[in-house]
């Protein structure tokens, strides 16, 4: 069973986090990463919900939003900590404020219907619980996303 809703995670996501991975592989700050990893996830929930609902429904039996996202969000806020820019006692801590908190406002998108700059919003409270002054916070939450090589419905 393991490995069959592990199948199905990498199926769901493979193609969306690789292009969200090159993406943010052009980007050199930790807390620019993180923000935007964050925001495309919440966008494509939006505007497309039932790979939002997948990945609430796969989330909740497993690792939050599938190994690789995971593992990928952990290694971003270890590179956060090694840049001296998110203040944490751990990188486990830290992914699990960037991806449980991603989870929780995706759910609320899934059911509610938030603010057009709701992931922004989200995006600021995390980098604020990864140890990030506010101002750079605002300004990292807000910037523009990196262009992302898949075929998403953004409804821009």
């Amino acid at each position: 069973m393991v490995e069959l809703r592990e199948a199905m995670t990498h199926e769901v996501t493979h193609d969306f986090l690789k292009a969200v991975t090159e993406a943010l592989n052009r980007v050199p700050d930790a807390r620019q990463r993180a923000a935007a990893g964050l925001r495309f996830y919440l966008r494509r929930g939006r505007y497309d919900r039932r790979w939002g609902w997948s990945m609430l429904n796969m989330s909740a039996s497993g690792l939050v939003f599938g190994s690789e996202t995971y593992r990928r969000a952990q290694g971003t806020v270890a590179r956060g900590i090694k840049e001296g820019v998110f203040l944490l006692p751990s990188s486990e801590v830290g992914r699990d404020v960037l991806l449980g908190t991603t989870l929780a406002a995706m759910s609320s998108m899934m059911r509610d219907n938030p603010p057009e700059d709701y992931p922004e919003n989200i995006a600021y409270f995390v980098l604020r619980g990864l140890g990030v002054a506010e101002d750079d916070a605002y300004r990292f939450a807000h910037m523009p996303l990196p262009p992302i090589r898949i075929e998403v419905q953004w409804g821009d």
